[in-house]
C-alpha cells in the first residue's frame, strides 16, 4: 500500500467583486481515475453555482465560518474521461453573488479510486482555526493522505501551519478596506486511523473561520506475485 500522491495543485485569490469564477484545474486533470477535490471561500454565504452534466462535482464539505459572514464549500469529482477535457488548461466556472474569493484545487492519483474522501468541520469566532479530528468511517489504519484547511472571514494571514503538515500555502482576497477572505492549506502523509491536526496560528485570530480536516484513502495494494512452481526433469537420473 502506498500514500495517495498529489499529481498537481492550482490556486487563485481576488480583492476584486465578481458573480462568476472561472477555476483553472491542474494539468493531467483528463486522466481517468484521478481525483480532483477544489476547496472554494466566498465573501458571503451564499451557495454557490456548481457546473451540470457531464462535469458534477460532489459535495464534501460546504458551510459557513460560524458567523455567517463567509461560505466555504468543498467537492470533488472523480475523473471518468467523459469531461472533455484535455488536460492543459481545463477549467469549470463557478457562480456566486458579487463577492471576493479564492480557492485551491489538488488533484490527486494512487488513491483507492472507489472509496470517497471524507471530511469534518469546525467553526470558530475570535479564536484561531482548528482542524478537527476525523476517523473516517470508510477504512482503518491505512497509508492515508490528510488535508488541513482553514477558511477565514476578512484580512488575515497564517503564521504557523499545523505540526507535522508542509506543502503549506496561504493566500487571501483582502481589499484596502481589510474585507475580503483568506484561506491556508496543508497535508501530510500518516498511517493512523484518525488524524487531530494542532491548530492553525493566523496574524489575526479575532476573524471567524472554519476549518477542515479530509482524508483520502491509499489505492489497494498489488496483488501477490504467484509462486514459481519448479518442475524438474528427472528422466535419465
Amino acid at each position: 500500500m502506498t500514500f495517495p500522491t498529489v499529481v498537481g495543485t492550482t490556486d487563485f485569490h481576488s480583492s476584486s467583486a465578481a458573480t462568476s469564477t472561472v477555476i483553472t484545474l491542474p494539468d493531467g486533470s483528463n486522466v481517468s481515475g484521478r481525483l480532483l477535490i477544489i476547496a472554494f471561500n466566498l465573501d458571503g454565504v451564499t451557495a454557490l453555482g456548481w457546473p451540470g452534466s457531464p462535469t458534477v462535482f460532489t459535495d464534501l464539505n460546504s458551510g459557513d465560518d460560524g458567523a455567517g459572514r463567509s461560505r466555504a464549500e468543498i467537492r470533488y469529482r472523480i475523473v471518468d474521461g467523459g469531461e472533455g477535457w484535455d488536460g492543459t488548461g481545463d477549467t469549470i466556472t463557478v457562480t456566486h453573488p458579487s463577492e471576493q474569493r479564492c480557492w485551491y484545487v489538488w488533484l490527486i492519483d494512487d488513491w483507492h479510486g472507489t472509496t470517497p474522501p471524507e471530511a469534518a468541520a469546525a467553526t470558530g469566532v475570535n479564536t484561531h482555526p482548528d482542524s478537527p479530528n476525523l476517523d473516517p468511517s470508510g477504512w482503518g489504519t491505512e497509508d492515508t493522505l490528510w488535508i488541513a484547511l482553514e477558511f477565514n472571514d476578512g484580512a488575515d494571514s497564517t503564521t504557523t501551519y499545523p505540526t507535522n503538515y508542509s506543502a503549506g500555502q496561504h493566500n487571501g482576497s483582502s481589499s484596502a478596506s481589510g474585507g475580503g477572505v483568506h484561506h491556508g492549506v496543508a497535508r501530510r502523509e500518516l498511517n493512523a486511523a484518525s488524524d487531530n491536526p494542532v491548530a492553525w496560528v493566523d496574524s489575526n485570530s479575532s476573524n471567524s473561520s472554519r476549518a477542515v480536516t479530509i482524508a483520502i484513502r491509499p489505492g489497494e495494494p498489488p496483488p501477490p506475485e504467484p509462486e514459481q512452481v519448479v518442475v524438474m526433469d528427472t528422466a535419465g537420473w
